[in-house]
């Protein structure tokens, strides 16, 4: 996304947060509700970490959409997993994601639309537990449920780039070591130290 894409994007992401926070909250007041939560599989043509970012802030940021998860595909591609609510319309949901993909980043529009897909398995009434089909927990035990053939998950070299836990000892107004990351493994021996001499 270049510099001077990004005040045009910002200004249409802008009206399609009102026109979707204006749909939910008229459907808030209908007597029959239109919501029908699914959890969709959305393959992505992005590649570099800020685009991800940027459209997962964008999906997130619009009412009834939601990005719950990334996952790494074969081929080095990635893929969302989206929480819509009003997914009756699947087929429209899917195009408002990737027609959003396509207006953050311009240069994907030439490239086919992966094919998006709906977790079957996934159970809107259920709250998360440990035992459903649809979470980390679950994911790690059994794989996500119900992928179609065209989309393998591998495993995400970038998993491993975790952010270590806060420090819990110690603590209170006047200790400057409060909230310090604490390292168990020694510094690498080829890492140079910052001196001044």
């Amino acid at each position: 996304m270049s510099i001077l894409h990004i005040p045009a994007y910002g200004a249409w992401l802008t009206g399609q947060v009102v026109i979707a926070a204006t749909e939910v909250i008229a459907d808030t007041f209908r007597a029959r509700q239109k919501q029908k939560p699914i959890l969709i599989g959305m393959p992505l043509r992005i590649t570099t970490d800020t685009e991800i970012v940027g459209l997962s802030a964008s999906i997130t940021m619009t009412p009834g959409t939601l990005v719950c998860g990334i996952r790494a595909l074969e081929g080095g591609r990635r893929m969302f997993i989206v929480h819509a609510v009003f997914g009756a319309d699947f087929e429209g949901v899917c195009d408002s994601l990737y027609d959003m993909e396509e207006r953050m980043s311009p240069r994907v529009r030439d490239l086919p639309r992966p094919e998006a897909f709906v977790f079957d398995d996934y159970d809107p009434e259920v709250h998360s537990d440990p035992d459903e089909v649809i979470g980390t927990a679950a994911e790690t035990a059994q794989g996500l449920p119900s992928l179609p053939d065209s989309v393998t998950v591998v495993d995400d070299p970038m998993e491993d780039d975790v952010i270590p836990e806060p420090a819990t000892d110690g603590g209170g107004p006047g200790d400057r070591n409060a909230g310090v990351v604490k390292h168990d493994d020694p510094a690498p021996a080829d890492r140079k130290e910052n001196r001044h001499d």
